[in-house]
């Protein structure tokens, strides 16, 4: 996998413990405010969930996939992971999945954008991976779900992520636009 250097700084932000890289650069950057408001919602639940909004040049000629993995591969803690690229939003896991948790949080928050559809998302991840779920994860380097992926994307040339479909409606100007989902 090529990694990008705005996968670089993504990890290594995460690394020194803050859990959202924020590119100001990206197409569907965050606020100061919805970072630290993230921050403090990832903290809440207590699972080790990572993000990384990046611009769409973060692909560096790979796929949205390829980088959500280059991204988990930069950081090599268990936990779940998130990014938007671009337009592009996919999510995973190294234990179990959340390619579901991140279609649902797109279809319940498409239409208010970037924020609500990540806040969604980690609401939705925290529930699944917290405490007493059965599911726990602990912020421990782990091969797991994602590093399977890598391997098959590698052998088959691209991610095996199901992706729902692109939705055609209007977007607010911060929205996603129309994108798919891991």
């Amino acid at each position: 996998l090529v990694r990008d250097p705005d996968v670089e700084v993504a990890a290594k932000t995460v690394l020194a413990g803050d859990p959202v890289y924020n590119d100001p650069a990206a197409e569907n950057s965050l606020s100061s405010g919805e970072v630290s408001d993230l921050t403090a919602q990832i903290a809440a639940t207590g699972v080790p969930i990572f993000i990384a909004v990046l611009p769409d040049s973060a692909k560096a000629g790979g796929t949205v996939d390829e980088t959500l993995i280059a991204f988990k591969e930069a950081v090599n803690l268990g936990g779940v992971y998130a990014v938007v690229v671009g337009n592009q939003f996919r999510a995973g896991s190294t234990k179990g999945s959340a390619s579901d948790l991140a279609t649902e949080a797109f279809q319940q928050q498409r239409g208010n954008g970037v924020f609500a559809v990540l806040s969604t998302f980690v609401g939705l991840a925290g529930d699944r991976f917290g405490s007493g779920s059965g599911q726990e994860l602990q912020t421990l380097p782990v091969a797991g779900n994602l590093a399977g992926r890598a391997r098959r994307a590698r052998h088959r040339g691209v991610a095996d992520v199901p992706r729902a479909p692109a939705d055609p409606s209007p977007r607010a100007s911060r929205g996603l636009g129309p994108i798919d989902l891991a």
